[in-house]
C-alpha cells in the first residue's frame, strides 16, 4: 500500500515552474477565476462633472466621449474649450 501511495503522489505532484505543464495549469486556473467573476458589475458613479468639476449628486448624467457631464451645456462648453486650445496650439507652431 505504501508503494501505491508513492506512485499516486508522483502523478499528482505539480510540474516544475517554467515547464509547459505549469503554464497549462496557470492558464486553467486563470480561466477558472474568470468563470467565477460576475459578468455584470455595478456602474461606476462618477464623482464630478468632467466639464465644470461640480459634484454629481443627481442620478442622471450626460455621457459623451468618455466623460460624464452634469448637463448638455457643460459638455458643449468643454468642447468649445478644447477647440480653442487646439487652435491656440496650432497657431503656436
Amino acid at each position: 500500500m505504501a508503494e501505491e501511495k508513492k506512485e499516486t503522489e508522483k502523478k499528482v505532484a505539480a510540474p516544475a515552474a517554467g515547464t509547459e505543464g505549469a503554464k497549462q495549469e496557470g492558464e486553467a486556473a486563470a480561466s477558472a477565476n474568470a468563470a467565477c467573476t460576475p459578468r455584470r458589475t455595478e456602474r461606476q458613479r462618477p464623482a464630478e462633472c468632467a466639464g465644470c468639476g461640480k459634484a454629481n449628486k443627481k442620478e442622471m448624467w450626460y455621457y459623451r466621449n468618455g466623460g460624464f457631464y452634469c448637463n448638455k451645456r457643460c459638455y458643449q462648453k468643454k468642447l468649445l474649450d478644447l477647440k480653442k486650445k487646439a487652435e491656440a496650439a496650432k497657431d503656436k507652431k
